[in-house]
């Protein structure tokens, strides 16, 4: 027979609110009225079975890849869809199930996900069994449900969630298995029961046992505690769960509290003042994580009518008697925490002795924020990579220094408006002068420690690549000074003229590069420094003769190609010489005006290679005093010439260097 239902059908379900990431809802409310039909039906434990079929489009070449999901199939041996419970199902919101928390929505909840609903189910009136079997989708707002004698000799149901709407199809998991850690999930409380049916997954002949799985991943059987909040009691289950061998995005995520109405969970809330990193931390070094199942009266009773939210407010209300959520989720993530705090307590050591053998071994310029800046330490991540803690560390660093100049100001402004006497002073006074010191040790250690990576990386340089070849000249000339700038793009910390001299890392002028007079047809100098007298202010230097040029050429690494009139030494001879005419400007057009007096150094970098030391044994170069490079002095050009091999612009910059590095534990 046809009828009516007793609402305004259409819009109930335009009224109805549900997110996208809740897509999966109306699959687990059809579980739950499974599980709860077969409660009803009295079965023994291990006999009520739900079996979730997955449906997907057919597929006509079985070599591709699994279709795209189009719906569920429930079936269960429950109870059945007998007159009352049909008759409960066409009435909104029906109060049959109030005392277990049914709420009457999950017939609305379905055709907001999917367009048609099949239901057929076998239930005992009396001695005999009967078939219904109806059509429920949104397009007839009459059910006519077909009553007619069982062919199968017990109770059950099967529920066919039809047509998934594409709005939601892009949230539903790909796969079986992560569609059975969802249900495992929402329904947990159901599965920790011993009586709790069996429920399969079966995505296509690919079947997952939700129970197994929970069994599985159980460390053991987890702990409750009762827990009295406002007057209210609730239950906390805390439970140790294994990590899935395989994750995925959908696992149950760690340190998080999951609050449960009518045993089927409701919202997750994440453990608050947790050492961040605990949860990848508990689940590398123990393989578990943590989850706390909160339950009670007071929940179930304040559950939200879609079943995705309580209608508890914020904080207390004393007039109405209520207890607030935000003291309910406090005391339970308190109370997880000192289940916790033996293993938090390890982790919270571990990540301290990890942090200070980061800062002795690669950080010494972070030292002093051990001492000021602790609790900053501690909020660190518990694993941490090296490059995590150096951005930490820094960022710590840099609060530290705004604070001890923020207190320096206040010191002052206190001393002077006559708010402090002079004895608190000097105490104050000699506190804030450590602080200063350390942070200005900090910054020195800082520049200490870029130098020795600048080293490192400049050393890795001179090695053979995969390929067998060595880096370009480019590489290097990086390093010592950008390509194809000047002293008025680079800042000083920029560069690192330092590996060759450190007299050559303040210069009047630098271009790097760069052609005379900013022309692509003229010559270029690698690097080109040009320096006014000491004595000299910038105000008097217009005009004036420069005091020293300097001029690097750089070669690659091993080079071995060159011939008597092409090579870095004649090279530099040519670049002196064109200066020296006084017809050579800069890369700014400014001429490079010299006299009689002024000095010109010229380095070749680069390894003295066989061809290379014929042609400076053939222009009587001499060797330096370390026997390492080799020198000679133009008296024509009034220039000194100095070949400086790789390797010992390394040993001689980590030489100078070196007694900062000991003195910071790097050396």
């Amino acid at each position: 027979m046809a009828r009516d239902f007793l609402v305004d059908f259409a819009g109930r379900i335009r009224n109805f609110t549900l997110k996208k990431k809740d897509a999966l809802l109306p699959l687990f409310e059809t579980v739950v009225k499974s599980l709860q039909a077969i409660e009803d039906a009295g079965r023994d434990a291990g006999e009520g079975l739900i079996e979730v079929k997955v449906n997907r489009l057919p597929v006509l070449d079985e070599s591709m890849p699994r279709s795209e999901i189009i719906g569920f199939t429930v079936i269960d041996n429950g109870i059945g869809f007998d007159n009352v419970n049909f008759e409960s199902f066409m009435t909104s919101d029906s109060q049959l199930k109030e005392n277990r928390g049914g709420k009457g929505i999950g017939r609305f909840c379905w055709l907001k996900v999917f367009d048609e609903v099949n239901v057929d189910s076998t239930y005992r009136e009396g001695d005999e069994l009967y078939r219904r079997q109806f059509v429920f989708s949104l397009e007839n707002t009459k059910i006519d449900d077909d009553v007619s004698e069982a062919v199968q000799d017990d109770s059950g149901t099967s529920i066919n969630l039809k047509h998934l709407k594409r709005k939601y199809s892009s949230y539903i998991p790909d796969s079986g298995k992560e569609i059975a850690e969802c249900v495992m999930r929402h329904c947990l409380v159901y599965l920790l029961a011993a009586t709790c049916p069996n429920i399969v997954i079966d995505d296509e002949g690919d079947k997952t046992d939700v129970n197994q799985m929970l069994a599985d991943i159980l460390e053991k059987d987890g702990d409750s505690e009762q827990l009295h909040i406002g007057g209210k009691i609730f239950d906390l289950l805390h439970i140790k769960m294994k990590t899935p061998k395989v994750p995925t995005r959908v696992s149950i995520p760690s340190c998080h509290l999951i609050l449960c109405a009518d045993n089927r969970e409701v919202m997750t809330e994440k453990l608050t003042d947790l050492p961040a990193g605990l949860d990848k931390w508990l689940v590398t070094e123990y393989g578990f994580s943590y989850v706390g199942v909160l339950t009670g009266a007071y929940l179930d009773e304040h559950v939200s009518s879609d079943r995705l939210s309580f209608d508890i407010s914020a904080d207390d209300d004393d007039m109405f008697d209520e207890v607030g959520m935000n003291d309910i989720t406090a005391t339970a993530c308190a109370s997880a925490r000192a289940f916790l705090k033996d293993l938090i307590d390890v982790a919270v050591s571990g990540q301290r002795e990890q942090v200070e053998q980061y800062v002795t071994e690669e950080g010494p310029q972070f030292r002093h924020l051990l001492h000021y800046a602790s609790e900053g330490i501690a909020a660190i991540s518990i694993g941490a990579t090296r490059k995590q803690m150096d951005d930490a560390l820094y960022k710590l660093k840099r609060d530290v220094e705004k604070s001890v100049q923020a207190d320096s100001k206040e010191l002052i402004r206190k001393l002077e408006g006559g708010k402090i006497d002079s004895e608190e002073y000097k105490e104050e006074f000699a506190r804030q002068v450590q602080r200063v010191s350390d942070v200005n040790k900090s910054v020195l250690a800082e520049y200490v420690v870029r130098r020795r990576a600048i080293l490192n990386i400049y050393h890795a340089a001179l090695n053979r690549q995969d390929d067998g070849k060595f880096k370009r000249e480019a590489y290097l000339h990086e390093l010592i000074y950008p390509m194809r700038t000047t002293s008025e793009d680079v800042a000083y910390p920029a560069h690192n003229l330092w590996l060759i001299d450190e007299r050559l890392t303040y210069s009047s002028f630098i271009s790097s590069d760069k052609p005379f007079n900013n022309d692509i047809h003229e010559d270029r100098p690698d690097v080109m420094l040009l320096n006014y007298p000491t004595f000299v202010s910038a105000d008097e230097t217009n005009g004036l003769p420069y005091d020293t040029v300097t001029i690097l050429e750089l070669k690659r690494p091993d080079r071995d190609d060159y011939t008597d009139s092409e090579n870095p030494i004649d090279q530099l001879l040519h670049y002196a010489s064109k200066i020296r005419s006084g017809i050579a400007r800069d890369s700014r057009g400014r001429c490079i005006t010299i006299n009689e007096n002024t000095r010109m150094y010229l380095y070749a970098i680069c390894d003295v290679t066989p061809k290379l030391r014929h042609i400076m044994e053939l222009r009587g170069f001499g060797e330096t005093a370390d026997g390492q490079g080799r020198v000679l002095y133009n008296p024509n050009l009034k220039a000194t010439i100095e070949v400086l091999p790789f390797d010992k612009i390394y040993r001689d910059a980590h030489m100078r260097n070196q007694v900062y590095f000991r003195t910071l534990g790097i050396g």
